[in-house]
């Protein structure tokens, strides 16, 4: 049930022989307006307020969802209020409950479970998922419960009772707390099963935790392997996207609503194509035993049965992508992929995920949460720039251009950049940290700041403790075009101010002595134009090329009318005629009126 106002239950009585009564339901929630559950005794003339959530927990799926019970006393006659209070403002703000039920809460304390299973996000292995005081159920008897021991099956996982102001006792009503650690050790899904001990009556309690790991993971929704901080639904690092068919659409990564694997519906990006062979090719993989490729898939189309198909090469010259498996699509199913590697072991490969959908480009096949073996990295520190060079394009003078890449640590050991040496004054280099622990990155921010309009290029060099020392990282901008000139009246001679210059579609006006000059983007062949009104137009084509200077100066011609012959129209006289010499006019009119005739 979504509830977008309010909902009233109908009236609830309780049996005088429980100690309690109790309201309970899941409940989860888009947004932080509050929800509130409140109960009355008198048929609703005055509200007690139970409960309020201002929180937002939605997940996906079986994601997000909380158990929440509101105690009242026995022995009387209760409606309750749930209330979901909204702005407004958005339509992801709704609460969504379940499972409604009143119980008799009991004189013995009672462990209920909110969770029989919890599931990790997948991690990459050497790395760990830490989770404080996750609420896995409450006491829901009316008496304290003592949790006696908290013991788990698999030493990846470590599973205590949170420490509380009760130490490992539980008043009725309370969560039971716990802090979760998970250190995952080996390639694909591990579970383990935590039995806790307590003084209740179902005793021992058993919940399954269990993640997926990979020696690499790739989610597309942030810091994806030395992506850096400003990373969020982009490509993964040093990975290639290619538009095979040539179409102009390629795997995109900016969507996050109906996605498969563990996060994408709505929180989080994912890697979504529109057919037509698209690839993905991942940087240089290092299988061992036990690796293999996970990831999850689904389609924007019900009845869709295409494939995605899997293709490995070898390092080497020339050595060609060879077939390893196709996985098939089931409509909107979310399905699991999971491709053998013990072919590879030992060996540097690349990974090509290839689209072989012929949809048209509203229908879409979906990837996300991708296991993959460790990517190829040096046994010493090893400097990488996220781009080798930066293009900071046309920028025109006493403006700035800023643009960040990350500088990575692609090395199993630590590296320490010692000195920045920059060619160029008019690019400044800010880099955020100058020490880089194994496989880890930092960020180099360089600003362009020019101060005329010429093509400018630079070298960024870093001097650091790895064999790579020095790295360089080359800069450059394509450069202004600079137009100047003076514009004179053509018959006298006087320079002309207020003239107005566009060149290609970039104005200018000419100052009070008859001078202009401005920069202008690079366009090759350009239409100048000068205007002013009482003058003829004046118009140029010439060739713009980044980093020149040109000057078109021009002399405009007065608007007249040449050899006017015209006649005071006595009687007996040529009634006149209009006598054009110059221009483009076929004839002239004067009229011309003077009251002594009449």
């Amino acid at each position: 049930m979504c509830i977008r106002d309010r909902y009233i239950t109908p009236n609830i009585y309780t049996d005088p022989a429980a100690v309690e009564g109790a309201l309970r339901f899941y409940m989860k929630k888009r947004g932080t307006e509050e929800f509130y559950v409140s109960y009355s005794s008198d048929d609703g003339s005055t509200w007690t307020k139970a409960h309020s959530d201002t929180t937002e927990n939605f997940g996906s799926g079986s994601f997000g969802w909380i158990y929440v019970s509101v105690e009242v006393p026995v022995g009387g006659t209760y409606l309750f209020k749930l209330v979901g209070r909204s702005n407004g403002q958005s339509v992801f703000s709704d609460v969504y409950v379940d499972e409604i039920s009143f119980v008799e809460v009991p004189p013995t304390p009672e462990l209920f479970l909110t969770y029989s299973n919890v599931v990790f996000m997948p991690q990459a292995i050497g790395h760990s998922t830490t989770s404080t005081a996750l609420s896995v159920g409450l006491n829901s008897g009316s008496a304290t419960l003592v949790v006696d021991s908290v013991v788990t099956d698999n030493e990846d996982f470590s599973v205590t009772l949170t420490t509380m102001s009760t130490v490992n006792s539980v008043m009725p009503g309370g969560n039971i707390d716990l802090d979760l650690v998970w250190s995952p050790g080996s390639f694909g899904l591990s579970k383990a099963s935590t039995i806790i001990y307590h003084n209740a009556d179902t005793s021992p309690d058993t919940i399954v935790f269990s993640g997926e790991a990979g020696r690499s993971y790739v989610s597309f929704d942030s810091n994806d392997d030395f992506q850096g901080a400003s990373f969020a639904g982009d490509l993964p690092w040093r990975w290639v996207n290619e538009d095979a068919d040539g179409d102009g659409d390629s795997w995109m990564f900016n969507y996050s609503y109906y996605g498969p694997g563990y996060t994408g519906d709505p929180i989080g990006f994912y890697a979504r194509s529109p057919g037509g062979q698209n690839q993905l090719e991942t940087r240089t993989l290092l299988p061992v035993s036990g690796d293999s490729i996970i990831f999850y898939y689904n389609s924007s189309n019900s009845v869709d049965s295409g494939y995605i198909n899997i293709q490995v090469k070898e390092l080497g010259p020339n050595n060609p992508y060879t077939h390893l498996e196709s996985v098939r699509f089931s409509g909107y199913s979310n399905l699991r992929a999971a491709i053998d590697l013990s072919a590879y072991i030992g060996d540097s490969i690349i990974v090509k995920v290839e689209d072989d959908a012929t949809y048209e480009d509203n229908n879409y096949h979906r990837m996300d949460d991708l296991l993959l073996p460790a990517y190829q990295i040096s046994n010493t520190g090893q400097l990488v720039f996220g781009e080798e060079m930066i293009d900071f394009g046309l920028v025109y003078p006493n403006s700035s251009v800023s643009v960040t890449i990350v500088v990575a640590n692609m090395g199993a050991a630590d590296l320490t950049i010692n000195s920045m040496v920059n060619n160029n004054v008019a690019f400044s280099p800010v880099l955020t940290n100058s020490s880089l622990l194994a496989e880890t990155a930092t960020e180099l921010t360089v600003t362009f700041a020019p101060m005329d309009g010429a093509v400018q290029s630079g070298n960024i060099v870093l001097m650091h403790d790895a064999p790579s020392s020095p790295d360089t990282l080359v800069l450059f901008s394509g450069g202004m075009v600079y137009i100047t000139g003076v514009v004179t009246n053509n018959e006298s001679g006087e320079v002309l101010d207020s003239v107005t210059v566009d060149a290609g579609g970039h104005i200018a006006h000419t100052n009070d002595a008859g001078e202009y000059g401005y920069y202008s983007a690079p366009t090759g062949l350009t239409l100048v134009q000068f205007m002013k009104d009482g003058y003829n137009n004046a118009t140029f084509n010439t060739t713009l090329s980044g980093g020149d200077t040109v000057t078109l100066s021009a002399a405009l011609e007065p608007l007249n009318i040449n050899a006017m012959y015209f006649s005071g129209f006595e009687s007996g006289e040529d009634q006149g005629f209009s006598n054009i010499l110059l221009g483009v006019s076929s004839y002239c009119l004067l009229y011309t009126s003077d009251a002594a005739d009449e």
